[in-house]
């Protein structure tokens, strides 16, 4: 099974659909992607970057899904540079969220509902 999409993919674009579940599964062939863009869907939390699938991706857009959490959003090895996470409902970020992410250039983070930043 090769996921989603040819394995060779680069960019990938699943914006404005009605997406509430993505399975792990889905991204298991994601070693060249570099552009994921999974804005204006349905999630309410993230839960497949709990493997490191994404090694060469470095721009991430999640913006107005009404994302709740990133709790378990552990991205160790990633190149990520740019991450867009406007326009959710985003209550809290752990401390793996920051660790998780050392490329980060830009962070987009408005129009959310951020009451704690934990930082060690």
């Amino acid at each position: 099974n090769t996921g989603l999409y040819n394995c060779f993919l680069e960019y990938l674009d699943l914006s404005n659909n009605i997406i509430e579940i993505i399975e792990i599964e889905a991204f298991n062939c994601s070693n060249n992607l570099e552009k994921l863009f999974l804005s204006n869907n349905r999630f309410r939390f993230i839960d497949i970057f709990k493997l490191d699938y994404f090694k060469n991706l470095d721009f991430f857009e999640i913006e107005n899904t009404g994302l709740e959490t990133f709790t378990n959003f552990k991205m160790i090895g990633t190149k990520i540079n740019q991450l867009n996470l406007k326009n959710n409902k985003i209550t809290y970020l752990n401390e793996d969220f920051f660790f998780s992410l050392i490329l980060l250039e830009k962070l987009f983070l408005s129009n959310n509902q951020i009451s704690k930043i934990h930082i060690r």
